[in-house]
């Protein structure tokens, strides 16, 4: 017996100037569009939070010593016959940033793995992504 591939339906993509002042567009506009594919509320929260997270660590850090650039937030919905789920990719071009030593920070990647199931951060000289993906939510 083979599982079914997985197929990679509704899509969303927002490019955002890096303005903590614009977080609230990108979180507005995930839920706006997970509550029109019917996503429960309580689904919905988890993702909103992983990615306002990461999108707003983007925002904040990337471009500290370069002019000020975007923030890239595309998702995408996979489907198998067992269930769906979210997948996530924030992206920018500036320069990766290491956690410091500051009191109550650096803790970013860590609550993004205690909402979504998977959790990776690629930095890269042209840029950082990190890839999120929700758990695999089973019909009911």
């Amino acid at each position: 017996m083979t599982a079914e591939p997985n197929t990679t339906e509704p899509w969303l993509s927002l490019v955002v100037d890096a303005s903590p002042a614009l977080l609230a567009v990108v979180r507005g506009g995930i839920e706006a569009w997970l509550r029109n594919l019917r996503w429960r509320p309580e689904d919905i929260a988890p993702v909103v939070s992983a990615v306002s997270e990461a999108a707003g660590n983007a925002m904040e850090h990337a471009y500290r010593t370069e002019e000020p650039g975007t923030v890239t937030v595309d998702l995408a919905v996979e489907r198998t016959s067992a269930g769906r789920r979210v997948c996530v990719e924030v992206s920018d071009r500036g320069s990766w940033r290491p956690a410091g030593s500051e009191p109550g920070r650096g803790n970013g990647i860590a609550l993004m793995s205690a909402l979504m199931a998977e959790v990776r951060v690629d930095a890269r000289p042209e840029g950082t992504t990190v890839h999120l993906c929700s758990p695999w939510l089973h019909p009911g």
